[in-house]
């Protein structure tokens, strides 16, 4: 199983995919399902940390070579879970911010307590909604209305304060991932 997971500076719970690639192919698809993943949010740009920057606003990694806002890196090498929320029920969503409380956790001053989540829909599709974060939630360089649903499509670039992914559904990671991509 995949149990690895690495915490960047900031807290952000990751998963390296070269260790999700070797569980697909070792022990297949449902190995992974399992877990009970709805998707990945592929880590394409965090801050870097710097001698000046207050601890709770780090993190340690630049992945797939320089990539800032509006470009995609080469290659992704670290993923964070969308996973059903600690609640265990269908239909709740899943919580981003910044107190320990949350689904996702983002230790940076730049992200809000409660700063964003991701609703599952009955139609299997996964939306995003900002609920009122400070510094702002994105979709494809485009700025998420406060409380107001965004339906989320593969390859969506979605932006929390300066953190950078790309997100991907579980059926089309998987996909990837049997395709050798990583």
């Amino acid at each position: 199983m995949v149990e690895q997971k690495a915490r960047t500076a900031t807290g952000l719970e990751t998963v390296n995919l070269s260790d999700i690639s070797l569980v697909v192919r070792e022990q297949g698809e449902a190995a992974l399902r399992s877990l009970e993943y709805l998707g990945f949010l592929l880590v394409a740009y965090t801050p870097p940390v710097t001698e000046h920057a207050d601890e709770r606003n780090t993190a340690e990694t630049r992945l797939g070579g320089h990539s800032v806002p509006g470009s995609r890196p080469t290659s992704f090498t670290l993923a964070v879970p969308v996973v059903k929320s600690k609640s265990g029920r269908p239909g709740q969503q899943i919580s981003v911010g910044r107190a320990d409380d949350n689904d996702i956790v983002i230790r940076a001053f730049g992200i809000s307590k409660q700063h964003a989540a991701f609703v599952p829909a009955e139609d299997g599709s996964i939306l995003l909604v900002d609920v009122g974060s400070a510094n702002g939630t994105s979709v494809n360089s485009i700025a998420l209305e406060k409380d107001k649903p965004v339906r989320l499509h593969n390859g969506d670039v979605i932006t929390f304060w300066w953190y950078v992914f790309e997100f991907t559904y579980l059926d089309t990671f998987l996909r990837t991932m049997t395709n050798d991509a990583w």
